[in-house]
């Protein structure tokens, strides 16, 4: 027992001196954003203003952007039974954004996750769920832009 408490003493000793970071920490220092506009489907479009207001007026970034996104949600039928009625169905969450800087595009990139699910019989149970696919993947596609944004200069 003693010895436990000392290799895991020792780890986080190491950990402290070699200069570890978290990998889902994000440099606010390193930019900031004095304007994003947002098309398409509205909820993703208040989840992308919300995430994006964090990085707002930060007067130690060394970069300032100028963010142009467009989202949808594109719902498909994946499969249907033989009386024609559809069983699996796929919920694609798209971003397209474009990273301006002093008027210059500095970057395009399209985001994009899907999810298959099955076809529910009450409507409103689906229509929930779907809401929450919606919430789910938006949130995965903002991990990948906030940590795609640092990466460009």
């Amino acid at each position: 027992m003693m010895n436990l408490k000392i290799v895991l003493l020792g780890i986080f000793l190491l950990a402290q001196g070699c200069g570890y970071q978290s990998v889902h920490k994000i440099e606010r220092e390193n930019f900031s954003i004095i304007k994003f506009k947002t098309t398409g489907d509205k909820k993703i479009s208040r989840y992308l203003e919300n995430n994006f207001k964090r990085f707002e007026k930060n007067p130690n970034s060394k970069y300032i952007y100028e963010l142009i996104i467009n989202s949808e949600v594109v719902k498909k039928i994946q499969s249907k039974n033989s009386a024609g009625v559809s069983q699996n169905l796929k919920l694609d969450v798209i971003i397209k954004i474009k990273i301006k800087e002093n008027g210059k595009t500095l970057a395009e990139k399209t985001f994009q996750e899907s999810v298959g699910y099955a076809n529910l019989d009450n409507k409103f149970e689906l229509s929930q769920y779907e809401k929450i696919i919606v919430k789910d993947q938006t949130n995965k596609i903002i991990n990948k832009i906030n940590f795609f944004i640092p990466t460009l200069k």
